[in-house]
């Protein structure tokens, strides 16, 4: 009888071995990201179809211009080339096809994910914009460049933890400062959506359905600043 447990409990261990691995490598964050990175690629390949001209608006940005349906309210060429959850660095990486159609302007929105998702400090991730704006500047010098604000995050959200903090909007206003400072230096413009959409320090609750995405009404207010810039 021991000797039949004995090899029950070592086949177990066995299985256990071999299958765990396998369950565990399901649910990794690596197998999260792979999906991501496919998403990112066919989004990128898809706007690679579609042509930018000199007379294009273009919106860089992150899920906040993905969801920014501004194109159904205006009759500008809006180019809208968000994708949900994008970093600088990704923006960098497709901005080929943007600045050779020498686009009339780009509109870029960009750096919560560099917080939420890469934890990045205030100093890289302006680093990342310097980049991208010399970027486009020497391939599309005639290309006018705004910069929206980041745009605050609530203090506490179970949905979108990892972005929502006070630690976080501190960090977000502090990059706001040197964002606007940014656009001093090189002479562009600097939209300020953080301040309409604060309230107590962190995003308005009305503006938001998880502290982090706008909601219809928030990204009306967004919408609104965006109409003068759409000519």
């Amino acid at each position: 009888m021991r000797f039949v447990l004995l090899a029950s409990l070592l086949v177990n261990v066995m299985a256990a071995i071999y299958f765990i691995p396998k369950i565990i490598s399901k649910l990794s964050p690596k197998e999260t990201v792979q999906v991501n990175e496919n998403y990112w690629m066919q989004r990128d390949q898809y706007f690679n179809l579609l042509p930018i001209d000199t007379n294009s608006i273009v919106l860089l940005g992150t899920s906040h211009t993905h969801n920014l349906e501004i194109q159904e309210t205006t009759s500008a060429p809006i180019m809208n080339r968000g994708i949900n959850g994008d970093h600088i660095s990704g923006m960098q990486n497709r901005l080929s096809p943007i600045v050779s159609g020498h686009p009339k302007k780009i509109i870029i929105e960009a750096g919560i994910n560099d917080i939420g998702d890469l934890k990045l400090d205030n100093s890289e991730i302006i680093k990342r914009f310097r980049k991208l704006i010399q970027t486009i500047s020497k391939e599309s010098p005639q290309t006018e460049i705004i910069i929206t604000s980041i745009f605050p995050v609530a203090n506490e959200s179970d949905q979108m933890t990892a972005y929502c903090s006070k630690n976080i909007n501190t960090q977000i206003v502090d990059l706001n400062l040197h964002l606007n400072e940014l656009s001093q230096e090189y002479k562009i413009t600097y939209l300020d959506v953080h301040t309409k959409l604060t309230s107590n320090k962190e995003l308005n609750p009305a503006y938001s359905f998880d502290g982090v995405h706008l909601s219809p009404k928030g990204h009306l207010i967004w919408h609104n600043m965006l109409k003068s810039h759409l000519n």
